[in-house]
């Protein structure tokens, strides 16, 4: 039997109680709300950290010629060898100079030196009383000098030397401008190489999930075991461990990139249109002569055999011209006395004990080694040239057979994921398969990795002067 009991409603009962639902209807909507709310926020948020700036290899080159410091320092040597090469004007200009003298004087002999200077000698002077004790004498002395330089070979030729060191830093700028544009380059295909390894681990952390949540409800409805879904949580975390280790090296490598351009670290970039790897034909190419570095190298040469001409001439004679023009008096305001002097003197360094010879003896060996040593840099770089090219032959064998492999694993993974949602296979075997197919992906993001830097290095090498 079913008892069926009836309570009495009370008057305004049901009012309240449509009441109390609308008012938590309301408050259950400002929640939703907020919390939607929070959500956007915070993932904008995550968004504004995370973003990144687009940046292309051009644009790159461009803020580190205008702003990078190596570059600045190098157009600054520029700057001081051509400073110093202006100083050499005054091996030809004539050279100035005026001085103002106050002289005083017991000496007979500066004493009366002053009187004649001064043009104020009289008879009485010549009393030998007086010649030998003079008593004091003052002397003011207003003089203009000039000094002309007419024959100085050496000065030619460290004229000439000083003009070969501001070509050296041209040089040397240029190649500088060389080295940070190879920098710049690598570490733009190191940023590529990290954001395609995220990709790929991106990839594979979907597959993960997805196959973490297939075993877990096989687990959970006792289909499989409770090892499966651990496995595959493993497997989760190792990706996850992976990525940020990549987000990571993708900071670190923008802020080697913002030191390059002369900007302050802290920005996020990404490369943008970066083609990728093709095969180019680098068979004839070889170390060029006329490469920046090189160059200046060649300059120092030169620079050494004019330093070698220069310390040879000092065997020879030199001839410079002089002159000046001064008024003397014994008041400090007065001109009353004045007068010249002009000449031309010609001198010649007969013996200096051997300190010229073992000079030049020193210079032509510093020479020889300059020879030595624009050898070896050939002979280097030749070499890395040539392993360079046959990089370029491995790499591009590598990557077919890379992609190949890709193909055969994407094949052995589906296979295996069906057969493994069949209860044919465990989890293991999908999860092996899986890493079989990230380890040849990222494999392959590593052969173009190399094939492009391998290309950049070439590039560096054989790079012509502008």
């Amino acid at each position: 039997m079913i008892f069926i009991t009836v309570h009495k409603i009370q008057p305004g009962y049901i009012c309240d109680k449509l009441f109390g639902m609308l008012i938590t209807k309301k408050k259950l909507l400002n929640y939703f709300y907020w919390f939607s709310f929070l959500l956007l926020l915070q993932a904008t948020v995550a968004k504004a950290q995370d973003s990144c700036q687009l940046i292309t290899l051009e644009t790159a080159l461009q803020k580190a010629n205008a702003s990078n410091e190596q570059i600045q320092l190098a157009n600054t040597d520029i700057k001081i060898a051509r400073a110093a090469y202006k100083q050499t004007n005054a091996f030809y200009l004539p050279q100035v100079n005026f001085s103002y003298a106050a002289l005083s004087t017991n000496n007979a002999l500066n004493a009366f030196g002053f009187k004649l200077q001064q043009e104020t000698v009289k008879a009485a002077d010549f009393n030998p009383d007086y010649l030998n004790n003079p008593g004091s004498r003052t002397d003011f002395t207003t003089k203009m000098q000039v000094n002309l330089p007419l024959y100085n070979p050496e000065l030619t030729y460290l004229r000439k030397a000083s003009a070969s060191k501001i070509e050296i830093e041209q040089f040397k700028s240029e190649r500088t401008q060389d080295y940070i544009a190879f920098e710049i380059e690598n570490i733009l295909l190191q940023l590529q190489m990290a954001y395609d390894t995220r990709k790929v681990l991106n990839e594979s952390l979907l597959t993960a999930n997805a196959l973490y949540q297939f075993t877990n409800n096989r687990v959970e409805e006792g289909l499989l075991q409770k090892s499966d879904a651990l496995n595959a949580k493993v497997w989760i975390s190792s990706i996850e461990s992976n990525l940020a280790e990549i987000n990571g090296n993708i900071r670190n490598g923008s802020d080697y990139l913002s030191m390059f351009m002369g900007e302050q670290p802290g920005t996020i970039y990404k490369p943008a249109a970066i083609a990728p790897a093709s095969t180019v034909d680098v068979t004839g190419l070889n170390i060029p002569a006329n490469r920046a570095d090189l160059q200046a190298m060649k300059k120092a040469l030169d620079a050494t055999s004019f330093m070698i001409r220069s310390s040879k001439m000092k065997f020879r004679p030199t001839l410079n011209a002089f002159g000046s023009y001064q008024f003397m008096d014994k008041t400090a305001a007065g001109f009353n006395a004045s007068g010249y002097l002009a000449g031309i003197q010609l001198s010649w360094n007969i013996f200096n004990g051997n300190a010229v010879k073992n000079k030049i003896a020193t210079q032509a060996i510093e020479k020889k080694r300059i020879e030595q040593e624009i050898t070896q840099i050939q002979h280097k770089d030749q070499i890395e040239l040539n392993k360079a090219k046959r990089n370029l032959e491995t790499i591009s064998y590598q990557e077919k057979t890379i992609q190949a492999s890709i193909e055969n694993a994407s094949e052995a993974l589906r296979i295996l994921t069906n057969r493994y949602e069949q209860g044919l296979v465990n989890s293991t075997d999908v999860l092996l398969a899986q890493t079989q197919l990230s380890n040849q992906q990222l494999q392959l993001t590593k052969a173009h990795y190399q094939y492009n830097t391998t290309l950049a290095l070439i590039k560096f090498l054989t790079a012509n002067k502008k």
